[in-house]
């Protein structure tokens, strides 16, 4: 029998740090599906639904839903999330041309963890025996710090990482696993 995984995205906030000639500026970047999904790329099994009268981002078996919208590097993702069954991923600072680049931090029940991969290459950053509860609605946020990665649930320090190699620029995407 086949196992449907369904992630439902309310909001989602893109921190990106733009490069400009004159300085650093910060781009903060709002998403709420009420208008499309214009700076999305959505593959086969991701779709804008209503949930409660609200536009909610749906996934299902394995594919990705890679947002296009932003530019610089980004430094930190909030979104609300609510798992159905199975697991997620995350990612930031993804480049998917040759030779796939990210950052991961996967979600599901009872295990939690962050790992790089790079051209096919996976490195274990860390992991916990933490993870969401199922079909109740949880804020996530994913801050990358200089050479830190923390993953906050509901407001709690879920994992932190170090990498003294960091992946330096990307978009996110989010990635339902069968």
């Amino acid at each position: 029998m086949k196992k449907i995984i369904l992630l439902l995205i309310l909001s989602i906030f893109i921190f990106a740090l733009v490069h400009s000639a004159l300085a650093l500026e910060t781009e903060i970047i709002t998403e709420n599906f009420e208008s499309g999904t214009e700076n999305w790329v959505l593959e086969d099994g991701w779709t804008v639904v209503e949930k409660d009268g609200e536009p909610v981002l749906s996934g299902n078996k394995h594919s990705f839903a890679s947002f296009v919208g932003a530019n610089g590097v980004v430094q930190r993702l909030e979104a609300k999330i609510s798992l159905i069954t199975g697991g997620m991923h995350l990612n930031i600072r993804e480049n998917t041309g040759e030779g796939r680049s990210r950052y991961f931090v996967g979600l599901g029940e009872g295990h939690s963890y962050i790992q790089k991969e790079q051209t096919m290459n996976f490195q274990e950053l860390t992991t916990s025996n933490e993870g969401i509860s199922l079909n109740e609605w949880h804020e996530i946020k994913i801050e990358i710090i200089e050479t830190r990665i923390d993953v906050y649930l509901d407001g709690k320090l879920l994992l932190s990482a170090q990498d003294q190699a960091m992946l330096t620029a990307g978009s996110i995407s989010f990635e339902t696993l069968e």
